[in-house]
């Protein structure tokens, strides 16, 4: 093949590359233009004390650029602390024994990265010589009309696992660790009764809980061990004392039941270059199939 018809081969093919790759740029570029930028400037983030044999505790707050600590509240076991409005960056959260001085060595310390327009939960679980923390995504967006976002929290060490699930609705979570959250499910509104099984499938509670779940709300269902023995369940209402103008605007996208899990789109880039590898790879077949044809005796230069 001459390079004058190997020119006359590929021209028309590198012209249609050309104008797919463009029409792919613009329809990035457009993508990218329509959505709109976030305009909560700031971050939240809420302590959950989840060690059954820790008193009560204060929780500290620090940035990591040396600002000074903010004491969040005193948190005894299964309570969440109030959210704080952040400013996004790095922090340092600790966990004293309620009343000690700022200066006591922390049982726990942890760094936390607060990012803007989200909402977190940092779980402290384990025993009191052996802390540690888990860091879950919160999702404060308003739920469909007439319905109620709920998950479950597993602070109770009195079984290995749980399911819950709510009586003529949803299985809220099945076989969930201590320490895990499940993702968010969205459940009509009302007044459910919960089924709380163990591992071997028998009922976990003697009297079933009751939960009453308001439309538009966003809850936290917190399973820990009850003062005289078995489980106990606490709605705890997530977007509760934030002002709804300050609320994140893109919630984490979850599952229903197992541990969170953020669910990652491919960005516009990704795809373009998809787009772009596939026109190449289509350019290439087709100079294949050209010398293929001209190897069978097929005039392709006219």
């Amino acid at each position: 093949m001459t390079v004058t018809t190997l020119r006359r081969l590929l021209a028309p093919l590198a012209a249609a590359l050309f104008a797919l790759l463009l029409a792919v740029a613009g329809a990035t570029t457009a993508s990218a233009d329509t959505v709109p930028a976030p305009t909560n400037p700031s971050g939240f983030l809420r302590v959950g004390h989840l060690a059954p044999d820790v008193g009560p505790v204060d929780v500290s707050l620090t940035r990591a650029d040396g600002g000074t600590a903010n004491v969040l509240t005193t948190a005894p076991y299964g309570a969440f602390t109030p959210y704080q409005t952040l400013t996004p960056g790095f922090y340092t959260v600790a966990m004293r024994p309620a009343g000690a001085a700022a200066a006591t060595e922390p049982m726990l310390s942890a760094p936390v990265t607060v990012d803007k327009g989200k909402a977190y939960t940092l779980l402290a679980t384990g025993t009191r010589d052996a802390l540690k923390t888990s860091l879950i995504n919160d999702d404060l967006t308003k739920p469909p009309t007439d319905t109620s976002r709920v998950r479950l929290v597993q602070g109770s060490t009195a079984a290995p696992t749980l399911t819950v699930a709510a009586v003529g609705g949803p299985t809220l979570s099945r076989d969930l660790a201590y320490g895990q959250a499940t993702g968010y499910a969205n459940v009509p509104q009302g007044r459910w009764t919960l089924q709380v099984l163990t591992p071997e499938g028998s009922e976990a509670m003697t009297s079933a809980p009751v939960v009453d779940l308001a439309a538009g709300s966003v809850n936290s269902l917190l399973v820990t061990n009850a003062p005289g023995g078995g489980f106990a369940i606490t709605p705890v209402v997530d977007a509760k004392g934030i002002d709804p103008a300050m609320a994140p605007t893109g919630g984490i996208q979850t599952g229903l039941g197992g541990t969170a899990t953020d669910i990652v789109n491919a960005s516009g880039s990704d795809v373009a270059g998809e787009v772009g590898a596939v026109a190449v790879g289509a350019l290439m077949l087709g100079v294949a199939a050209a010398s293929r044809r001209r190897k069978r005796g097929v005039r392709v230069d006219q």
